[in-house]
């Protein structure tokens, strides 16, 4: 459910905010609830995303409510259960009163009312739709398929469709400079666009836009001397669960996967069993996966790390110095580089990372 949740959130894009983009630190966001068939004194919790919790609430008489203030809209979900991969509701928040209405065990189709940047999310969702199926239903067939030559086929039209898909947003962002969805929308996808198309896209967009938190986030991209597919990372070192210092040049030579996350992040921990598919298909293949925690607690970090027996290389950043270095603002996050230390990809989920790694090892498919 978070892989669909993703290309949600991504295709429209990595959306967020409200209706207006002034902050108003005045108002205040309630969320009223209503969910049938839930047990009176169920638990109910609102996570901002990845996922930490928020705030809980008791379900009585199928009602139930969150109230607070945001700074600027961002976004959640509600889940009966936290660790939930099926039941829970991505969506918007804003200072306003947004109603949030469903039944238990279909979370994820509640309908949510009140909130204008969500409205906005939904419409973009429904214009995206068919791109999405199409490319999920072409991920399904690479995943599936035996054939080297019908996979090679297969991974062209996907990476037509993207670039259809990337296309389409850069208009909807050109074309609604007033939007506050369109720097949501550039935030999230300008690492795909070449720099000087995001500066004309940005430059192009109202003056409040630009001084939004998102709008900062652009202009801090654009600025800044940033990592960027084709480039080459520079060696780091960081200390083991024992302590040790391990360093990236141990394994140069070496396909690696640089992978951020935390004990904390809900997303990050989903996808440990996609993670375990591939270094078990791939680490013999000249393969490393070099884990990155950003925890701040080592405690948490290495239970998290047995509980899921994570079995590549785990390193801390406690600082997130190497995070920061790497332009990083959210876990889960990643980049792949090549045996030379060149990035590849980044940001490689679910069947994405297999997809890229039956490409480079096309006799293991």
């Amino acid at each position: 459910m978070i892989k669909y949740l993703y290309i949600g959130i991504k295709f429209m894009l990595f959306i967020v905010l409200l209706n207006g983009c002034t902050n108003n630190n005045d108002r205040k966001f309630k969320i009223i609830g209503t969910i049938d068939g839930y047990k009176d004194s169920t638990m109910i919790y609102l996570c901002s995303y990845p996922g930490k919790v928020v705030d809980s609430s008791c379900i009585v008489n199928n009602q139930f409510s969150f109230t607070g203030t945001v700074p600027e809209p961002g976004l959640y979900f509600i889940s009966q259960d936290i660790w939930a991969d099926s039941d829970l509701k991505v969506f918007w928040v804003e200072n306003s009163v947004i109603k949030f209405k469903a039944s238990a065990g279909y979370l994820y189709k509640a309908k949510i009312q009140g909130s204008s940047l969500q409205k906005q999310y939904e419409k973009c969702s429904f214009t995206f739709r068919n791109l999405t199926l199409k490319s999920d239903s072409i991920n399904n067939l690479i995943k599936d398929s035996r054939s080297v030559d019908e996979s090679k086929k297969l991974k062209i039209e996907l990476n037509i469709l993207k670039d259809s898909i990337l296309l389409k947003e850069k208009q909807f962002i050109s074309s609604n400079p007033d939007k506050l969805y369109s720097v949501l929308l550039l935030s999230e996808e300008m690492y795909k666009i070449p720099k000087n198309e995001v500066k004309g896209l940005f430059f192009n967009l109202k003056d409040d836009l630009r001084s939004s938190t998102y709008g900062k986030k652009v202009e801090y991209y654009i600025n800044k001397a940033s990592f960027n597919i084709g480039d080459k990372i520079k060696p780091f070192e960081l200390p083991n669960t024992q302590g040790d210092t391990i360093s990236l040049l141990n394994y140069k030579g070496k396909y690696i996967l640089i992978d951020f996350w935390a004990s904390w992040c809900i997303p990050c921990r989903k996808e440990i069993p996609t993670l375990l598919k591939s270094y078990s298909k791939f680490k013999k293949d000249s393969f490393e996966i070099f884990a990155i925690s950003i925890d701040t607690k080592k405690e948490k970090w290495k239970k998290a790390i047995l509980e899921d027996s994570s079995v590549w290389i785990n390193t801390i950043d406690t600082k997130g110095e190497i995070f920061e270095l790497l332009d990083f603002k959210t876990v889960p996050s990643n980049l792949l580089i090549d045996t030379n230390g060149i990035i590849i990809a980044k940001n490689l989920r679910g069947v994405e990372l297999m997809n890229k790694l039956n490409e480079i090892f096309p006799d293991q498919q």
